[in-house]
């Protein structure tokens, strides 16, 4: 049997839901106090796994109790169902109806026009489907009083604060008839006692222990085995412990062996533990059979509450899969919660209507007011967006957002004009100067393939030096493609175009070129222009802007300037200069012990894999597994050489029977990059 559609009315803040359709898995998402788990606690009712029902003090709106208390035509809950082939025919009893229960907890079987239903209820009622209610507050001590536990169990069985201990002890298959005849407490003198009598009762007792004892071992291998089909996130071992009158939770996961008790675990591992446990135990109860297919309806009230994002997309695929067999309704105000691949269908946004406050379930094609309810849909949103649309793109990161305009604006002219240059499928982004460390972070963390394109300023080269070392990517700076010291991006723009956009901007003369030092920094000059025109702040966006549409007019002078550097930006997106190459030196010795060898690297290479302010790197020989720790030495012959100079290459060279070569024709090598500052050396000759 499925659920179809419900409609709640009068019960707490809702005065009238609706009928709201329901499919195998349901999201209610909106802020807090909006009225989700009332949703849920009202559901619950109709048939509860726990046996709750209706109160009218409790769930009756307050205002409205003293003129409602008495109206029996109330049905705070009505529900649509539909009979599946499993399930038995009942006389009078469509394939679709509706069940409604007021608040005397009285049933009534309608058809769709509200008509009563000449049906056996007694024949309904086991058929119908159980709701198994579950939130935070009936998370299970780790260790509790055996005594206590029984005490009050024998007192109310129903009880909510025992709702817990009661499924631990049903699923290790403990009854209180174990401990009846155990005196757990100090052992008290028994008079008037035959040895025979004694003997007996020892032995009975011992008979009591031991199975008490096994039933717990079993328990714990058997909640091993089904917690961890469940539960992907890791592998942990359960040990059911009974000391004394204590019963204790322990586990243990493959990094520590040692058993600690439930209570050091996460909250979000006891959630998950006490959900799975109270899932088990009373579908089982209610049915009475351990057949998985049986299909109780899951209610869960904020089940990522202590999850950490990642594991909350974990746990709305584990929904997924549980759904089914079991149609899950769940409440949250979670992003990560939402389900997309529906269309956001089956997700009900709950929020307070503004004029009443009462608490309203939107039904599709609402326009909502309130934006609070709608943020996590819109993070949801945006987030599978970029997930589909963006992440599989490489990311070239730039200092600020004018840098940005530029990059996109000369990508496309380049497309038009020259599209040997071109980038397809790129995304420019900045990370605003100190920031981009955190947004490389988050890139990385996300695999996406990452270059940088940073200023050759000493801010900027700071930054790369942490980019290659702390982050392992690749990239370049100005200080390659310009002559200016401590360069800029503005610094590679024609001077004219740039001193055209300022004139424009902010319609002063034009300044004369000749009166600046292009071998400096052009910012700075520029902002003591504008100074001594009476300009004090130089709005960089506005004249980046009207550059734009200068270059647009006349691109081909610029695009000359950026074409070697959007080669070198398609060279590493293409992965193209994986590989190395270089030469085999020797000081003209061959000494025998491998002192005077080398490999020298043209600068081609050099400019993407070694930094000049690195001093040294680690190559691995073909072959081989350890790192060697390489100086690096620039070539006072030719500045356009480094070489690689060690013993250790001198060795790895005579063992490969490469002592001696002709000066003409040396050995040369490949160097494949592994990672920042190492390389595993191969012989090509």
């Amino acid at each position: 049997m499925k659920l179809i559609s419900f409609r709640i009315q009068k019960y707490k803040r809702i005065d009238d839901t609706g009928w709201i359709d329901v499919d195998e898995l349901t999201g209610f998402i909106g802020k807090n106090e909006a009225g989700k788990s009332a949703i849920l606690t009202a559901l619950s009712k109709l048939n509860s796994s726990l046996g709750v029902e209706f109160d009218k003090r409790e769930d009756l709106p307050h205002l409205e109790y003293l003129q409602l208390k008495e109206d029996k035509t109330i049905y705070p809950i009505l529900a649509t169902f539909e009979l599946d082939e499993k399930d038995p025919v009942i006389e009078n009893l469509p394939k679709n109806f509706i069940v409604g229960k007021n608040y005397d907890n009285e049933l009534s079987i309608q058809d769709f026009k509200g008509n009563e239903l000449d049906v056996d209820q007694e024949l309904l009622k086991p058929i119908l489907p159980v709701f198994i209610y579950f939130d935070e507050y009936d998370l299970l001590d780790a260790t509790f009083d055996i005594p206590c536990f029984i005490k009050q169990y024998n007192e109310n069985k129903n009880d909510r604060n025992l709702r817990i201990k009661r499924c631990i002890f049903e699923f290790v298959g403990l009854t209180p008839e174990l401990f009846a005849d155990l005196d757990l407490e100090s052992e008290k003198e028994i008079t008037n006692e035959s040895d025979e009598d004694v003997k007996l009762r020892f032995k009975k007792k011992k008979e009591l222990m031991q199975e008490r004892k096994y039933n717990c071992i079993s328990a714990s291998e058997l909640m091993t085995k089904k917690f961890n089909k469940w539960w992907k996130n890791d592998y942990y071992n359960f040990e059911f412990d009974i000391d004394g009158s204590m019963f204790t939770v322990n586990i243990s996961d493959r990094y520590d062996p040692t058993p600690v008790d439930l209570h050091q675990r996460s909250k979000g591992f006891q959630y998950f533990f006490a959900f799975f446990l109270i899932f088990t135990v009373e579908r089982i109860r209610v049915y009475n059979d351990n057949d998985d297919n049986i299909d109780p309806i899951l209610l869960l009230d904020e089940p990522g509450l202590y999850f950490h994002g990642s594991l909350q997309l974990t746990l709305l695929d584990f929904f997924r899969n549980l759904s089914k067999t079991n149609q899950l309704m769940y409440t949250t105000h979670s992003p990560f919660l939402v389900d997309p691949e529906k269309n956001f269908k089956n997700t009900k946004i709950v929020y307070n209507n503004e004029d009443t406050g009462k608490t309203q379930i939107a039904r599709e094609g609402e326009l909502l007011p309130d934006k609070i309810a709608m943020f996590p849909l819109k993070i949801n949103w945006f987030t599978s967006q970029y997930q589909a649309y963006v992440k599989n793109k490489p990311h070239i990161l730039l200092e600020g957002y004018t840098d940005v305009l530029v990059f996109n604006k000369i990508n496309q002219l380049f497309e038009k004009y020259d599209s040997n240059y071109f980038l397809d499928s790129v995304i420019f982004i900045h990370g605003d100067g100190s920031h981009s460390t955190i947004l490389l972070s988050i890139l990385k963390s996300a695999d996406i393939n990452t270059i940088y394109f940073l200023d050759g300023d000493e801010a900027g080269l700071s930054r790369e030096k942490k980019f290659r070392f702390n982050f392992d990517i690749k990239g370049f700076t100005t200080k390659e493609f310009s002559k200016v010291t401590h360069s800029t991006m503005e610094d590679l723009v024609p001077i004219d175009q740039y001193l055209l956009a300022l004139k424009n901007t902010y319609e002063i003369p034009l300044i004369d070129s000749e009166k600046l030092n292009l071998k400096k920094p052009i910012l700075p000059q520029l902002r003591s222009s504008l100074n001594l025109n009476g300009i004090s702040e130089f709005d960089k966006l506005a004249v980046t802007e009207e550059l734009l549409r200068i270059i647009q007019n006349n691109p081909h002078r610029i695009l000359k300037i950026f074409q070697p550097i959007f080669k070198q930006l398609k060279k590493l997106i293409e992965n193209k200069d994986e590989v190395l190459t270089g030469k085999c030196v020797n000081d003209g010795n061959f000494y025998p012990s491998g002192a005077g060898y080398g490999i020298e690297i043209l600068k081609d290479d050099l400019d993407m894999y070694f930094p000049r302010e690195w001093e040294n790197i680690y190559l691995i020989f073909d072959h081989q597994n350890k790192p060697i720790k390489i100086d690096i030495h620039e070539s006072s012959s030719d500045k356009n050489y480094r070489k690689l100079i060690h013993k250790s290459i001198g060795n790895w060279l005579i063992e490969n029977n490469l002592r001696r070569w002709d000066s003409i024709n040396p050995p040369t090598v490949e160097l494949r990059p592994l990672s920042d500052r190492k390389f595993r050396v191969t012989l090509t000759i």
